[in-house]
């Protein structure tokens, strides 16, 4: 089904003056439209590999290099949070609660595990932008664990010693063994010898 456009043609005519209201004829117009170019067609290999489903592949948006990059660089952010809080509550002069030391060592440990993954997740070749960051993180949050591990041991320690030392020990004689008496026998006569 085709269509034609239609034109109106508003020229006034040899016997009409301008202002007078004339219905126009339509007239249809000559030129036809461009046809668009054809569409291209798809063409189809027999040979072709099929892919296998990677994280980049199977619904994720973002490729494992952008992971990797991400979590090598928190795992140093991971280490500045957990200095910046220890910092800011020595400066106040309040001694954290349990509570929150346990939530900056599992800080710390995210740290860790996050410069791992970020190492291990970039790909055979290991670009610089995840291996450097990676590797600091690991470093930085290892040694912090390594420290509060050895200070740790040094304060359980040093309770153990000061308890043992609180509890001073008092010297108690003891009395000699002394055995029972042994029952009372009288002597017995010796037989007479004669020589």
């Amino acid at each position: 089904m085709k269509f034609a456009m239609m034109t109106t043609d508003i020229t006034p005519q040899p016997n009409q003056e301008v202002g007078d209201i004339v219905a126009a004829e339509p007239t249809p117009a000559t030129a036809n439209p461009p046809t668009p170019p054809p569409l291209p067609v798809a063409t189809v290999q027999v040979n072709a590999p099929i892919p296998y489903a990677t994280l980049a592949t199977a619904g994720d948006s973002t490729p494992p290099q952008a992971f990797a990059q991400q979590a090598a660089i928190f795992s140093i952010a991971a280490w500045l949070f957990c200095i910046a809080a220890s910092v800011g509550m020595s400066m106040r002069g309040v001694h954290p609660p349990a509570a929150f030391s346990l939530v900056l060592l599992f800080g710390l440990f995210i740290g860790l595990a996050l410069g791992i993954a970020g190492i291990f997740c970039s790909g055979k070749p290991r670009q610089v932008a995840i291996l450097v960051p990676g590797i600091i993180g690991i470093v930085l949050n290892g040694l912090l664990l390594l420290v509060i591990i050895v200070a740790t041991l040094g304060v359980v320690a040093r309770a153990q010693q000061s308890s043992t030392a609180a509890a001073p020990t008092v010297y108690v004689p003891q009395t000699p063994y002394i055995s029972p008496p042994r029952p009372f026998r009288a002597p017995q006569p010796r037989p007479f010898r004669h020589y």
